[in-house]
């Protein structure tokens, strides 16, 4: 596979060039094109949206596939700055780049990198697909300026089914998860002996016809018996759905956890 350009190194470039900013986005998207499987989706002064291609481990066959991911990225001002990084898995209906671009505004005022896969098949509970997302992280985090103790996850409706597992599997990565229109996956609770259970944010609507809230909060009230730090919100007139005003909610509790 041809190497990576760094989404820093070329907004440095962007910043020093003098070519008019329309005939350097033309020649950056031939260069792009002909030399780095990472594209400029679109760039500002110092953060950019990239389109990403990156090995990850194939559970069948124990080869590797092509995981793709849209990830907004920061260029480093300071040596040694990191960034705290957002793992965004979308819901059924949306796309990766859609999602990343809902939480793109408020990410970039707080520094927040956004990583937002693509996947061939639907999100679920494949070992694959654990495995493909932890080597996202691990990718993005040896070659963006990632603050490693503040990976978060979130996950809507199909994504946060995924997410769920990938707190399961690997609770350590995570500085805290959140949960939006989430199936109640009793499997939270019968492995819930991990040794440190990262703090749980549940987003719900109470009028949800397909994850009823009434089972969300029966199971909430024995997630709280486990360690961790585990917090239901819901939204009394909300459906089954992933709603952008419901952010703010979102950030504060992250915020809380250490985000910045």
């Amino acid at each position: 596979m041809r190497d990576m350009i760094p989404a820093a190194w070329l907004l440095r470039l962007m910043r020093r060039s003098r070519i008019p900013a329309k005939g350097f986005f033309i020649l950056e998207g031939i260069f792009l094109y002909l030399l780095s499987p990472a594209l400029i989706l679109s760039a500002k002064s110092d953060y950019a949206i990239v389109e990403d291609v990156i090995p990850a481990p194939n559970v069948s066959s124990g080869g590797t596939n092509e995981l793709q991911c849209a990830l907004l990225a920061f260029d480093a001002q300071d040596p040694g700055e990191k960034f705290p990084l957002l793992l965004a898995l979308h819901p059924a209906g949306n796309t990766a780049k859609g999602y990343l671009r809902l939480w793109e505004e408020e990410a970039v005022r707080r520094r927040v990198m956004v990583a937002a896969p693509v996947l061939s098949r639907p999100y679920g509970n494949h070992p694959a697909d654990l495995a493909e997302f932890h080597q996202l992280v691990v990718h993005i985090a040896e070659k963006y300026p990632v603050d490693r103790e503040k990976i978060f996850l979130i996950g809507a409706s199909a994504g946060a089914l995924t997410a769920e597992r990938l707190m399961i599997r690997y609770p350590s990565v995570w500085r805290g998860v959140v949960l939006i229109a989430a199936p109640p996956n009793h499997d939270l609770i019968l492995e819930s002996d991990t040794p440190i259970p990262p703090p749980l944010l549940w987003i719900h609507g109470q009028k949800d016809t397909q994850f009823r809230y009434a089972e969300v909060v029966h199971l909430f009230e024995k997630l709280k018996q486990r360690p961790g730090t585990e917090e239901l919100w819901s939204d009394p007139q909300a459906g089954h759905e992933d709603k952008k005003e419901w952010h703010s909610v979102i950030w504060e509790w992250l915020r809380g956890k250490g985000l910045s």
